[in-house]
């Protein structure tokens, strides 16, 4: 595979601009909906009995930080046991082929272009005898063999990624062997790339410290596959792109920490979590990152699947059913092919994110336990925030603009959210609903604004929150729902209870709030032109203190 051309600080310009969008973006959202808020002083319904609703708490477990555990054992990124044992032990210089005179003179062992494997393997072999650093000096390194890392406090560590690795072997290098303890083992400041069918970057396998740190990889399989490993692992400042598979794969792993990476144009997802026999992926963590780009095999030429389920999988970020206490702070989901993030399991934390241009959705949810904070959903084909199967989900702060599908949905006849809480949620201008959220129980929603959004798809009306199939209690209360296509409330439930406090509704096409069998609708604090339609037989009387 070719390797486009793409240097460290382009990468971090990127980030930068992209990550100042989603300020830009936060801000004017939540300040066009304070301009028009509702008035604080109209007068409370008497019947206070129906305006009741949960108050909004964050009381959700929380997940493990695998970055604690990491530091407790490494006792720091840049310090501590791992650069103080490397620092003191043996360090051997080999040199490449097309290596310069100096740094051929300077070398321990010389590589002539052919199975170089030999000459490096032969290094480390040396140091780890006691612990030390193997240094590759710049060149062009081909190996048909793999290069193994397995004794405690070694380190392979290149001179920037003009340090090209090419391999032919099923794994360029593989850090430690399964059941085996060994720690501080890392690789750095060095380029792979693997041409044989299958064949990976970097695998981490057994137990204890591993560390890769600024490389670039470029494989026909995984650029990086944790298989089966138990004990802390940093992946930092990397780049993993056009790999034939993904860029990261997990399988069944405990405490990943991966921070500053870039993993984008995978063929199919940027970064996968699988069980394996070592149990289900747990404790990972993953900020200030771009993941961009990913899942562009089995698509047509302006790179979107072409055909239904012929890019399942090929998202930003997936994760398997079973995996649980994932963070995902200041990440950057965008273009993917399938999904920004498809996150399943239990015990994830979403804060400071964007996910904007994903092709199928940005974030897709089926997770216990699931908390959302200051995040954007922006100009994604599909909806911004979906939730299936998700129970117990607290969301806060979160804007959706300018999606293809619905800015916050749920899917019919699925389980949906229940015994949830959503604050400060925002929908502006997208293609269908603004909240689409059939099945949920017992969910609350203060200050949620929907506002220009326009059709509703498969549906006949076009709405700001839609809500039918519903189980329990829905509660809207605060913020503003206005100049919708269709209606600004629409409830097709039965035996439901829908009650809206000191919500803006103005300026719905159809009207501001519609029902179909529901019971128990209050209206509290509204605003005087509200206009109020019922299409079906409810079952208690429609109570509200406006006029008619």
């Amino acid at each position: 595979m070719m390797v486009p051309s793409w240097h460290t600080p382009r990468r971090l310009l990127l980030v930068t601009l992209a990550w100042a969008a989603l300020t830009v973006v936060t801000s004017s959202s939540l300040n066009a909906i304070n301009e028009t808020a509702p008035n604080p002083d109209l007068p409370v319904a008497g019947n206070t009995a129906l305006r009741e609703y949960p108050a909004i708490t964050d009381n959700l477990p929380r997940p493990f930080n695998p970055r604690e555990s990491v530091e407790g054992l490494s006792r720091g990124w840049d310090g501590g046991s791992l650069r103080n044992a490397l620092s003191t032990g043996t360090t051997l210089f080999v040199a490449a082929a097309n290596s310069s005179p100096e740094a051929k003179a300077q070398a321990n062992y010389v590589a002539d272009g052919t199975a170089d494997d030999v000459e490096i393997q032969a290094a480390i072999n040396v140091v780890s005898a006691s612990g030390g650093t193997v240094k590759l000096a710049q060149g062009t390194y081909n190996t048909i063999s793999t290069i193994v890392l397995t004794a405690a406090t070694v380190r392979l560590v290149g001179s920037g990624w003009s340090t090209q690795v090419n391999c032919s072997a099923d794994n360029c290098i593989r850090m430690g062997n399964l059941g085996a303890i060994a720690n501080d083992i890392k690789i750095a400041n060095l380029s792979l790339s693997n041409a044989m069918p299958f064949g990976n970057g970097i695998s981490i396998r057994g137990t204890g410290l591993r560390s890769v740190e600024q490389v670039r990889i470029n494989t026909e399989h995984d650029g990086i596959e944790v298989y089966r490993a138990r004990g802390p692992t940093y992946i930092k400042g990397s780049e993993l792109l056009n790999n034939g598979f993904s860029g990261i794969r997990i399988y069944g792993y405990s405490g990943i920490y991966i921070s500053e990476v870039y993993v984008h144009h995978n063929s199919l997802a940027g970064i996968r979590a699988e069980s394996a026999y070592g149990g289900p992926p747990r404790g990972v963590l993953i900020e200030n990152s771009l993941i961009a780009y990913n899942g562009h095999h089995g698509s047509d030429a302006d790179g979107k699947c072409s055909e239904i389920n012929v890019c399942i999988g090929h998202d930003g970020v997936l994760m398997t059913g079973d995996a649980s206490d994932w963070y995902f702070n200041k990440v950057i989901f965008m273009g993917n092919n399938e999904h920004g993030l498809y996150a399943q399991g239990s015990n994830v934390q979403i804060s400071n994110s964007k996910f904007s241009g994903n092709y199928s959705g940005g974030l897709r949810a089926a997770v216990t336990a699931l908390r959302v904070t200051d995040s954007v959903a922006e100009s994604n084909k599909g909806p911004g925030f979906h939730l299936e199967g998700t129970s117990t989900a607290y969301l806060a702060n979160l804007v959706a603009q300018s999606n293809g599908a619905d800015g916050f949905s749920t899917t019919a006849g699925q389980i949906s959210p229940h015994d949830s809480a959503g604050i400060n949620l925002v929908a502006i201008d997208n293609g269908q609903n603004g909240f689409r959220l059939p099945g949920v129980i017992n969910f609350t929603c203060t200050n949620c604004s929907a506002i220009g959004n326009g059709r509703a798809g498969v549906y006949s009306e076009d709405n700001g929150i839609r809500l039918f199939g519903t189980g329990n209690n829905f509660w809207v209360t605060g913020g503003t729902v206005k100049d919708n296509s269709g209606w600004g409330i629409i409830s097709q439930a039965f035996y439901v209870g829908v009650y809206i406090d000191n919500v803006n509704l103005s300026g719905n096409r159809n009207g501001d709030v519609s029902l179909y069998g529901s019971n128990n609708l209050a209206v509290t604090r509204a605003s005087s032109d509200l206009e109020i339609k019922k299409k079906a037989k409810v079952g208690e009387p429609i109570f509200w203190d406006g006029s008619e």
